[in-house]
């Protein structure tokens, strides 16, 4: 807990997870609707306020387009993305300063990161990034036979973040020092 006490005291790691978790929620509830958004921006028939107001009336369809399990899935996947990128920045730095190499908590913080990008999606087409991959190779059918419908891959993701996050603050904390 001191670890994130230190490292969120800092307005520039604030800025790093709050950045990403709107890039990761953003992403979540526009690419969903692409076409339309690529529609109407390259439409010249509406004003940028309208384009605007298109963009953030999406962010509403996390109450109507998810379920309760999806919708707290993309918020935490989001809010945990930055505060693990966040975390990861303030650890590559530490590590940079005296001279050591970045390791296993780098490398599970990717993991991390992917496990969470492949956890996102909404109610009507699952898990957004998997349902993609699967289709491609012809499983995606597959995700109907889950119980949860795919949201299960949001679940993993937020687990693997939390746990990704725990791995960067014991690092932080200890460095590369074997505990034993």
């Amino acid at each position: 807990m001191r670890v994130l006490t230190t490292v969120f005291s800092k307005i520039s790691y604030v800025g790093i997870a709050v950045f990403v978790a709107s890039i990761v929620v953003s992403a979540s509830v526009w690419l969903p609707n692409l076409a339309l958004i690529v529609n109407v921006f390259s439409s010249g028939t509406y004003s940028f306020i309208e384009k605007v107001n298109l963009l953030m009336s999406f962010y509403l369809s996390l109450q109507t387009n998810f379920s309760v399990i999806g919708s707290a899935t993309v918020l935490l996947i989001g809010i945990l993305l930055g505060m693990n990128t966040a975390l990861l920045v303030y650890y590559i730095k530490k590590m940079h300063t005296v001279g050591m190499k970045i390791g296993k908590a780098g490398t599970v913080s990717v993991g991390g990161f992917v496990s969470g990008l492949f956890g996102m999606g909404c109610a009507s087409c699952g898990a957004f990034i998997a349902t993609t991959l699967l289709t491609s190779i012809g499983i995606g059918g597959v995700i109907t036979l889950l119980p949860l419908g795919g949201e299960e891959f949001g679940i993993v993701g937020v687990a693997l973040l939390v746990w990704s996050q725990y791995l960067l603050v014991k690092h932080i904390k200890f460095g590369n020092i074997c505990p034993i």
